[in-house]
């Protein structure tokens, strides 16, 4: 056990490294800009609605169960972090991020700010899917797609006007 975590430890230290090495190629290349700020708010909002566009995906078309927990319970959840303030979290952020050297990283900025982000981000894709007709990806699977062939040449291009606007508002929102 105590030779996992030296190898849990060494593993998150060369990571650690590696991101500061990054970190300083960035800000070289970066520094007494606003090209940082530009760049973090369009990765972060990018990471937002790739990652919110999967979890509606899923939350508007799949039926799942977790617990005690249903569709509308998992969505009332993201939803509900929008309520939450951002400063009750900081202290949490800060220790994290010490702990993993993310503090004054531009990954750091983009991470806090996807996670920011991605509960309207949900939101404004699970409506999006939600306007969708099943009947789409059912045809799809009937004719030998699988869930990723059906949602990637189908169901992304009819939803890309729901994903602009997610990405265009979370810009704007960070």
């Amino acid at each position: 056990m105590q030779c996992l975590d030296e190898e849990i430890r060494l593993l998150l230290d060369q990571l650690a490294r590696r991101l500061q090495q990054q970190n300083a190629q960035l800000r070289g290349c970066w520094s007494g800009s606003n090209a940082e700020r530009i760049v973090a708010s369009a990765e972060a909002s990018f990471l937002a609605v790739l990652i919110g566009s999967l979890a509606a995906y899923g939350l508007s078309w799949v039926s799942y169960k977790f617990l005690w927990m249903a569709n509308k319970d998992i969505s009332f959840f993201f939803l509900s972090q929008l309520i939450l303030p951002p400063v009750v979290l900081a202290m949490s952020f800060l220790v994290l991020y010490k702990h993993l050297l993310l503090l004054d990283t531009l990954i750091g900025l983009i991470l806090v700010h996807t996670l920011m982000v991605l509960p309207i981000v949900i939101w404004i894709m699970r409506d999006q899917f939600g306007t969708l007709p099943v009947e789409l990806e059912q045809a799809a699977l009937v004719d030998g797609c699988s869930i990723w062939g059906a949602y990637l040449p189908i169901v992304v291009p009819i939803a890309l006007p729901g994903m602009v606007a997610a990405f265009i508002l979370s810009v704007i929102l960070r």
